[in-house]
């Protein structure tokens, strides 16, 4: 996938026209802004796995493995954010070493090829991203809830679905119900294919909930 492609795909967020999705600050990681531990991975892996609605049954473009420079372009595409060269590749040995990924010499040039399209770390951190650029859009004026009901000797499972939904971007509503403010049906069925706890999950679009206010404050939502 190309960083043309990634960047028509942002557009179509944005379906009125009015509201262009605004790029994000630029930054040099090296000089102005420090990430956490592991921060960076999850943007690499965000890039990686962007195609993840675009590519249907799979994750990644077919286009891998993908040059370095590459890399870092489709990063500035997706996240707005200029990482140096040096940061990027100790990052890549990292997720080498982690066996997510590997990395081809061919040349002069570096390669990264994903191990496993269906990691659920790149998974993860797509539909994050996917779901943040959603929210870029006007509010469309509905709830969209994910509810689950995993049997208590599989309490494990349950943890992990309220973790990954929080962590995603979800607001907990109750205890096994989370609300988000923009359709994502695609991403919730991705999240049914590749987690183990996924088919308990239901998908259910609201009119209406109660407690709205506190929702639109929590998304930031203006009306």
């Amino acid at each position: 996938m190309t960083a043309a492609a990634i960047n028509k795909y942002i557009e179509r967020y944005n379906m009125n026209g009015k509201h262009k999705i605004e790029k994000k600050r630029e930054v040099d990681i090296n000089k102005t802004e420090k990430y956490k531990k592991g921060e960076i991975s999850k943007i690499i892996l965000a890039a990686l796995g962007i195609g993840v609605v675009l590519g249907g049954s799979a994750l990644i473009s077919p286009n891998f493995p993908i040059l370095i420079g590459s890399l870092l372009k489709l990063i500035e595409e997706v996240k707005g954010v200029k990482l140096s060269k040096v940061k990027i590749k100790r990052t890549l040995k990292i997720l080498e070493k982690k066996q997510i990924i590997d990395l081809e010499i061919k040349g002069n040039e570096i390669y990264v090829k994903v191990r496993d399209n269906w990691n659920i770390d790149i998974v993860k951190y797509s539909i994050k991203e996917l779901l943040e650029l959603k929210r870029k859009k006007d509010w469309p004026g509905k709830w969209f809830l994910v509810i689950f009901d995993v049997p208590e000797e599989q309490r494990n499972k349950r943890e992990y679905l309220r973790k990954l939904l929080k962590e995603i971007g979800f607001y907990q509503y109750q205890q096994s119900v989370y609300v988000f403010p923009y359709e994502c049906e695609k991403e919730i069925n991705l999240i049914k294919k590749i987690i183990e706890g996924g088919r308990y999950l239901s998908y259910i679009i609201a009119e209406k909930i109660e407690y709205e206010d506190k929702l639109k404050t929590y998304f930031n939502i203006s009306t």
